[in-house]
């Protein structure tokens, strides 16, 4: 059994000062859910201001901070509509993501393996470029 830790969800400061905003808080705690038994986390990034965030910066310092300090842990990262709502500009984000998840999220549709199973658009999104940049 796998057991996935979502480190913040779409929770702000304002309810709860523990949140895990920036990409080093966000490590941390990974750090330590996995040190607790998880076995995969789950993020939703976020940009300076401490909104949900798409941008490719904002996804990649998260990614690497995580990785860095749980290497080899498989990472989910929230592509929820709540966060950039219109469709286009969302996969438009997601195009640009130069560090890419293991795996997304899409709260409506459920989990995406982007290395395995792609049913949904943003996980085709993500799925055209893990096979362009495997030269596929």
């Amino acid at each position: 059994m796998l057991l996935k830790v979502a480190i913040n969800g779409r929770r702000m400061l304002a309810e709860h000062p523990a949140i895990p905003i920036t990409p080093s808080q966000q490590a941390h705690q990974a750090a330590i859910a996995i040190a607790a038994g998880a076995g995969a986390i789950h993020v939703h990034p976020r940009d300076s201001m401490g909104w949900e965030s798409l941008a490719d910066i904002d996804v990649a310092a998260t990614l690497d901070s995580i990785r860095a300090a749980c290497p080899g842990i498989p990472i989910g990262v929230s592509t929820g509509a709540w966060i950039v709502p219109e469709t286009g500009r969302r996969f438009a984000l997601i195009k640009q993501w130069k560090v890419l998840p293991d795996q997304q999220t899409e709260n409506a549709r459920g989990l995406c393996d982007c290395r395995r199973a792609f049913a949904s658009p943003t996980c085709q999104t993500l799925k055209q470029q893990l096979s362009f940049r495997a030269g596929r």
